[in-house]
């Protein structure tokens, strides 16, 4: 448990280029739930190399590049340390209930490719990703 939290520290400080909402009219401490979802290695998980991984990485990116669109993405990244921990990702989702009926709707962690652990966090209200600069 305490290498999941220095994980998610360390995302959250190094990995990340997070921003406040713009305005100065926002209370600068006003608070927001927040879920942090752990994706760890299913049992049906098949390792990086095989067809199956490959497939299940672009619909990875796909169902990110939407949750991105929909603005429930904050951030995450992947684990590379050799862990059954695959992802960690920063949702921006108010309760358990709508956190899990999102991971749970998901077709790998449904076919046991992916489990996941949710986290309920709250951090400051706000939070976004900050969006890739234009040269």
């Amino acid at each position: 448990m305490k290498r999941i939290i220095v994980l998610c520290a360390l995302l959250i400080v190094t990995g990340t280029n997070l921003v406040f909402a713009q305005g100065h009219d926002q209370d600068p401490y006003a608070r927001q739930m927040y879920h942090i979802a752990i994706v760890e290695q299913g049992p049906n998980f098949k390792p990086m190399g095989t067809d199956e991984y490959s497939k299940v990485q672009m619909q990875l990116l796909a169902g990110l590049r939407e949750l991105d669109k929909e603005g429930i993405l904050i951030t995450g990244g992947p684990v590379n340390d050799g862990s059954p921990v695959e992802l960690i990702l920063i949702l921006k989702i108010e309760t358990l209930t709508e956190a899990q009926a999102l991971v749970n709707s998901a077709p790998n962690v449904q076919n046991g490719f992916w489990k996941v652990q949710l986290y309920p966090w709250f951090g400051r209200a706000g939070l976004k990703a900050d969006p890739p600069r234009t040269q």
